[in-house]
């Protein structure tokens, strides 16, 4: 029987072999985009090669996670394990459509990392060489390094969305607090903020541990790591990737949320603290907030919780109206 690209899998067997490509041109790139948004089976798909290949490069040497809510999932040592027989004759299938492909500018080097800062309430994309994009959040400050065998972001402070372009003999690692999040090429959001770190994924696979050491996780598409710094072990849990990066059309989504994380979003956002006060601390939001500015996003607060925003110049108070 003859063998068409009708099956994701094969399809998404041939985009990675041309994406790995030097040749692989923006057109190729475009292109891809449009296949992977097409459906969903096509990002699965293409998942599924994407781990195959973290592991036969032995860019971990840790099993994939499969995670619950409320589990902190330690990785396993294990042997890589072998693509099977077909998918090796898809890849030779693939590797002849990218033969033809045009040349590709090969990346700058940078001998001294490039630094970005983000004002309060502005967002901002940052564009790299390989065709990596970065889009920060306000107050966000990231330093960025791009080597011939690694590409490195560091996250100062702030929240910042990835979109990064496959390249299996660059690694692209993100240095946040006191782990680092290692890719080849995905999409994920990372929130860096009062020694809280938030990873979620939304494309592809990432390892998330302490740098110089065996990943602690591995996280894939609709999954989230929270960790606070200092702490030997991080949370693994099952979410909505688009709630993550509801900050790029200028949305807040919480799910029975604590207050204090609340809190924590909303003085990143206002440039001063907002301080819960004992009596709110045990409150919990679910609900969605538009950002703008200090007053109405307040004013919303308070619809939706039995909250008083005090505003002060330095900082602004959030009690509950019964202590009032």
């Amino acid at each position: 029987m003859t063998r068409t690209h009708t099956d994701p899998r094969e399809q998404a067997l041939a985009w990675f072999v041309r994406l790995q490509d030097d040749d692989a041109t923006e057109a190729d790139w475009l292109a891809y985009r449009e296949w992977l948004e097409a459906s969903p089976a096509n990002s699965a798909a293409y998942g599924e090669i994407e781990t195959a290949w973290i592991d036969i490069e032995g860019l971990t040497d840790t099993a994939p996670v499969q995670a619950s809510a409320g589990v902190v999932v330690p990785f396993r040592p294990h042997t890589p394990r072998r693509i099977p027989a077909g998918w090796l004759q898809a890849l030779g299938a693939a590797a002849a459509i990218a033969a033809g492909a045009l040349l590709f500018i090969v990346p700058g080097l940078q001998d001294h990392p490039q630094v970005y800062r983000s004002g309060a309430g502005q967002l901002q994309t940052v564009s790299l060489d390989d065709g990596s994009r970065i889009v920060l959040n306000g107050e966000t400050e990231i330093a960025v390094r791009m080597q011939r065998d690694q590409r490195t972001v560091s996250l100062v402070e702030g929240e910042a969305a990835f979109d990064v372009a496959h390249d299996a003999r660059r690694p692209f690692v993100v240095s946040v607090g006191d782990r680092a999040v290692t890719v080849l090429g995905t999409e994920f959001n990372i929130l860096h903020h009062a020694g809280q770190l938030m990873v979620t994924v939304k494309r592809g696979i990432v390892a998330v541990g302490q740098a110089g050491r065996a990943p602690e996780a591995k996280l894939a598409a609709g999954q989230q790591l929270s960790h606070t710094e200092g702490a030997t072990g991080s949370r693994v849990e099952k979410v909505d990737p688009e709630d993550a990066f509801a900050w790029r059309r200028r949305l807040l989504i919480y799910h029975n949320r604590p207050l204090t994380e609340v809190s924590r979003d909303l003085s990143r956002y206002f440039g001063k603290p907002v301080v819960v006060d004992p009596s709110a601390a045990p409150l919990r939001f679910t609900g969605s907030l538009r950002v703008d500015r200090e007053e109405p996003m307040l004013h919303a607060l308070e619809t939706f919780l039995p909250v008083k925003a005090i505003i002060k110049p330095d900082e602004t108070h959030l009690m509950a109206r019964e202590s009032q």
